[in-house]
């Protein structure tokens, strides 16, 4: 289904986009298939370039508040500076921002394993790391950015290049890292079929792989140990989005444990 505006609407929408950089507002802009509702709107958009009949896809996010799309392109612009991969930020508004569109696949459609789970964590270590220069800059006792929303449907794996894209910053706030890490370790262990042997390992390559990049290579020791509440209190957020699931309460619960075994099996120690 295709976003539905008026002309009015559209012009209106399209008014408020101010361009990214020396390059303007691509024209002949037309409305496309809705991607998600959940917190924004976001659908594909195309432009279809006078005289040369090529396409070009975009996204647009339009939020019901005014300053979030700023402030997600904002975030955007910074982690692409440092070279993670993101999509480029074509324009923004205050309630709207354009984007390239990066052609692939979200990993919430793959049968993810340990090792996209490290390049997982290793594109959301150079996340961290462009944020913690962000959060001392802001005088803040945390830590760093955090993505916010680890859904495995906000990254791709990229057509192009096999590269992980993070594709959504709305939820981005300062925080502590490992509540991104924690979220992601039980994202993958949900991931279908969910608690396998097969998500263990993968949520511990996960953690390990963090781990590791963030102690300058000696051991993902510390990160094993420091991600049990984090994880803990993600599952128990899942449990309040699913209006008091009680299998994500038990999952909670149950996790440390569950954890220690899976370590020792795993050969890595707890």
């Amino acid at each position: 289904m295709n976003a539905a505006f008026s002309p009015d609407e559209w012009a209106s929408l399209l008014g408020q986009l101010k361009p990214v950089g020396a390059t303007p507002v691509p024209v002949g802009l037309a409305p496309g298939p809705v991607l998600t509702t959940k917190k924004s709107l976001t659908f594909l958009v195309v432009s279809v370039r006078a005289g040369a009949g090529a396409q070009e896809e975009y996204v647009m996010k339009v939020y019901s508040d005014e300053g979030r799309a700023e402030r997600e392109a904002r975030v955007m612009q910074r982690l692409a500076a440092a070279g993670v991969t993101v999509p480029e930020i074509v324009a923004v508004g205050e309630r709207a921002l354009l984007r390239r569109h990066v052609a692939g696949r979200p990993l919430r459609e793959l049968d993810i394993d340990e090792r996209s789970c490290r390049e997982l964590a290793s594109w959301l270590y150079r996340c961290h790391a462009v944020g913690t220069e962000e959060a001392k800059a802001a005088s803040t006792h945390a830590a760093t950015w955090l993505v916010g929303d680890m859904n495995l449907g906000n990254f791709i794996v990229g057509e192009a290049d096999g590269s992980i894209w993070g594709i959504d910053f709305g939820d981005t706030r300062l925080g502590d890292p490992y509540d991104d890490v924690g979220e992601g370790a039980m994202r993958i262990l949900l991931h279908t079929p969910a608690f396998s042997e097969h998500r263990w390992r993968a949520a511990v390559a996960f953690v390990e792989c963090y781990g590791g990049l963030e102690s300058g290579g000696s051991g993902g020791e510390v990160a094993r140990m420091r991600v049990v509440p984090h994880v803990q209190r993600a599952f128990r957020q899942m449990a309040q989005w699913r209006r008091g699931d009680e299998n994500m309460l038990r999952a909670a619960d149950d996790f440390p444990g569950l954890w220690q075994e899976v370590l020792r099996d795993a050969g890595v120690g707890g």
